[in-house]
């Protein structure tokens, strides 16, 4: 039987044992579970190099002929340094990287030494296309040349997958389309001759509504590696306050650490919810891009139907004030009737003058909303718009029905948050599952009490390292249920919010398309009947006034009747306009023809 090796040589009976270095070492050696010689002389070796106690056996000779053992002899097959694997591929995630990483690793020579062979640790940060990915390594040799254990590997920080990958590329390509510029430069292009691309170009870089979804966007996103991470560790200390005693000596203090681990997994059905409620967030930031495109559309649109009903009422403002100074020549060669003409004259030039001013007071709450949307400061005017876009729309009314449900951004939030939903269910059900408890407690250990030969006994004053295990006990089963039961509700809920959203949107997509076709049937009918017999029937008025053989009442009246013909026609132009960008903005889609 071979002897316990390892233990110091016995000088006099007075003297002390060996300094606490080299039991600690003779212990971290110990403590890996070999009882044979070789790990213990190896480190007491290794502690006095020059040093060799009569205790400890000399190691065996080997013979020059045989061959030396590799170092990688003792690993395990997938973490051997070989010469065909070649360079990860682009395409892996950071969590398959990690042992391709541990077998780098081996071959840079991070792996433990030949010497000492306790235990040792490394920490490696591994680079990635995601926040960094830290891996934790415990490796430890307790036999000359030979591994018995290796790659105990976790992920402490979260491992960003492919999907998370392309959702942040996502963020950043929507962020980068975020940049306000300078007020010069945005004064610069918004100029009179700007039109609606000019102002929506603006307003998707410069609306804060916009901006603000894009950050909650980010938040969702940095939301999913928090949900994905292990909580943090706890550590404690302990002093005890009457010491316990033991052979060894007394213990006086305790450090202790421990790390909660959930249920395996817990932390992805975590993560799972938190990158679904990201990517609806995702969506509602689309549709906040399509919310703002419509509004700027839709503002740009009243603005442009004021500044031509204020050019079309100016236009015959002056008309008026022309028959007006015809009826005063009238007046002064006596003609019959011409004071009457006058007095009407002045009246219809009092009621234009008074809605023209009402057209200009109108102005400032247009260039305030247009002001709002683009995020200009307050003391920047707007010029008049010259130009409105024709718009089209480029598909069959029936085919919107159709697309409304598969690429309207609402509906696609709504989605995601009843998948988010979903995977609550699954997280809440977990909750009848035990989470672990690991944990490692380091007690301090004063010397011995020397016995009546004045000597401590054998390993007086060794510290002892306690390692810990424990779980949860979810007991408390009514709470879990009612977990259950409230996940399942929200996902209810959430099932009900879209189908609700989704019967909203077909409404005010039917109302859109009401608008469009009437706004549609409007122009055609002012272009090609109304508008061209009021301006014929106002020629023969004004012509057979101008001839003593008409009334000058019948002047006034065609010109009521083209006037208020021309500005429906303007009118109808903007709705249609609206109505458009509504419908964009309701499927999420261009919908403009060419």
């Amino acid at each position: 039987m071979r002897a316990r090796t390892g233990a110091p040589a016995r000088r006099s009976s007075g003297a002390e044992v060996a300094p606490r270095p080299r039991r600690l070492l003779r212990r971290a050696a110990g403590a890996t579970g070999v009882r044979g010689g070789r790990c213990r002389a190896s480190a007491a070796r290794w502690a006095e190099p020059g040093a060799r106690s009569a205790s400890v056996p000399r190691r065996r000779s080997r013979s020059r002929s045989a061959p030396r053992q590799s170092f990688s002899a003792g690993r395990p097959r997938s973490l051997r340094p070989s010469a065909r694997r070649g360079p990860r591929s682009k395409s892996l995630s950071p969590c398959r990287a990690l042992v391709p990483a541990l077998a780098a690793g081996s071959r840079s020579g991070i792996w433990f030494p030949r010497r000492p062979r306790v235990l040792s640790t490394f920490v490696r940060l591994q680079p990635t296309s995601t926040p960094s990915t830290l891996v934790f390594a415990v490796t430890f040799r307790i036999a000359p040349r030979r591994v018995l254990a290796a790659a105990f590997v976790a992920a402490l920080t979260a491992c960003a997958s492919e999907r998370e990958d392309r959702s942040w590329a996502a963020w950043r390509a929507f962020d980068a389309e975020l940049r306000p510029a300078e007020d010069g430069a945005t004064a610069a292009a918004l100029h009179s001759g700007s039109g609606l691309a000019d102002y929506l170009a603006v307003a998707l870089s410069r609306n804060p509504a916009l901006r603000a979804q894009a950050q909650r966007w980010r938040a969702g996103l940095e939301r999913v590696p928090q949900a994905r991470s292990l909580p943090d560790p706890q550590l404690s200390y302990g002093g005890f306050i009457e010491p316990v005693e033991t052979r060894v000596g007394p213990q006086e203090h305790r450090l202790g650490v421990q790390q909660r681990i959930p249920w395996p997994g817990k932390l992805a059905r975590r993560a799972d919810v938190a990158f679904e409620e990201a990517e609806a967030a995702r969506a509602r930031a689309e549709a906040e891009r399509w919310r703002v495109r419509y509004e700027v559309t839709a503002a740009y649109a009243d603005y442009y139907v004021l500044a031509r009903e204020r050019a079309i009422v100016r236009e015959v403002l002056a008309l008026v004030r022309h028959w007006e100074s015809v009826a005063q020549a009238r007046l002064r060669t006596g003609a019959r009737g011409a004071h009457r003409d006058v007095i009407k004259a002045q009246v219809e030039m009092g009621r234009l003058e008074d809605r023209l001013e009402s057209l200009e007071d109108a102005r400032r709450p247009r260039v305030e909303r247009l002001r709002a949307l683009l995020d200009l400061p307050k003391d920047r005017d707007l010029p008049w718009p010259q130009t409105l876009p024709p718009a089209r729309l480029g598909r069959p009314e029936r085919e919107l029905h159709d697309l409304l449900p598969r690429s309207s951004p609402l509906l696609a939030a709504h989605d995601r948050e009843v998948a988010a939903r979903a995977r609550g269910v699954d997280l809440a059900g977990q909750s009848y599952f035990p989470d672990f408890v690991v944990g490692l407690d380091y007690v301090f250990v004063g010397e011995a009490v020397r016995n009546a030969a004045g000597v401590r006994p054998r390993g007086s004053g060794d510290d002892a390292v306690l390692g810990k295990v424990g779980l949860s006990l979810p007991v408390w089963v009514g709470r879990n249920a009612a977990s259950v039961s409230e996940a399942r509700a929200r996902l209810r809920a959430a099932e009900l919010r879209r189908a609700d959203t989704e019967n909203a949107l077909e409404a005010a997509l039917a109302r859109a398309l009401y608008a469009y076709r009437d706004a549609e049937r409007k122009l055609r009918l002012y272009r090609g009947s109304l508008i061209p017999k009021a301006e014929e029937s106002l020629q023969a008025t004004t012509t057979a006034y101008e001839a003593a053989a008409g009334d000058f009442l019948d002047v006034l009246d065609a010109e009521r009747v083209l006037l208020e013909f021309q500005l429906q026609l303007e009118r109808a132009l903007g709705e249609r306009t609206r109505a458009l960008a509504e419908l964009e903005m309701l499927t999420g889609t261009e919908l403009s023809a060419p």
